[in-house]
């Protein structure tokens, strides 16, 4: 009996650690890449460098929301001490693959920052998809919200990278 009793314990317990591997999220993918934009607004227009930063997961069941989050950090210190939330920022997430579209996200915001350090903002979206395939991800247009209005478009956004990706099933 107590032969029965261990294979019954064994038997569920590999039941259950192979339910729990199906369930399991897929870990997150997740790239930096350096942007190159031309910016136009208040005071701080023309070429500027942004490292963005997308991190998606690697997999996705259809119908099944995901959170995607993207970082966007700035090449140039700034000036002065910013409180956070001073920057509030809106970017267009660029999905490719086995969805077309962009994606709004905002406003995203800054934690504070002292003078001469680099800002950075970051915010997260929930995405649904309801096709099968890998659905890729670029950064697209910035708006930034502090004092004033800029816009950022990519140079050339026929040469944005794909920074990450996810497999929809």
């Amino acid at each position: 009996m107590k032969g029965l009793a261990r294979r019954i314990t064994v038997g569920l317990t590999t039941v259950v650690a192979a339910a729990s591997m199906v369930v399991a999220p897929a870990p997150a993918a997740a790239a930096t890449m350096a942007v190159h934009y031309d910016c136009a607004g208040m005071m701080v227009g023309g070429p500027k460098t942004f490292d963005i930063t997308i991190t998606a997961p690697a997999t996705a069941t259809r119908g099944v929301p995901v959170t995607v989050t993207v970082k966007i950090q700035s090449h140039v210190p700034l000036a002065v001490d910013a409180d956070a939330g001073d920057y509030r920022v809106y970017h267009s997430l660029v999905l490719g693959g086995a969805v077309t579209s962009s994606h709004g996200m905002g406003p995203m915001t800054n934690p504070p920052f002292d003078e001469g350090e680099l800002w950075w903002v970051t915010g997260s979206t929930q995405l649904t998809f309801d096709t099968a395939g890998t659905v890729t991800y670029k950064p697209g247009h910035i708006t930034f919200h502090a004092p004033g209005a800029v816009g950022c478009r990519p140079k050339d956004a026929s040469t944005v990278p794909v920074l990450a990706g996810t497999q929809v099933s």
